[in-house]
């Protein structure tokens, strides 16, 4: 997880490194690093104007809010 957080420090411009990084935390119970990690994702993803990457992440968002305690994600 660390060398995760790292790179997002490294290439803080990638929504999806911030992802994983939220989703490894989700996992690891930091729930406030999780949701810091989404809110940064989100932000980057609303910028480039990827719709339906920004509606995911939106969704992992209220996932997290809603006290979900892990996180399943699906590879299409």
């Amino acid at each position: 997880m660390l060398v995760l957080h790292e790179a997002c420090c490294r290439e803080s411009s990638s929504a999806r490194l911030w992802t994983l990084y939220a989703v490894q935390a989700w996992r690891a119970g930091r729930r406030q690093d999780a949701e810091d990690a989404l809110k940064q994702a989100l932000w980057l993803r609303q910028r480039e104007r990827a719709p339906e990457k920004t509606r995911v992440t939106r969704a992992l968002l209220a996932s997290l809010a809603s006290g979900c305690v892990s996180v399943r994600l699906a590879v299409a």
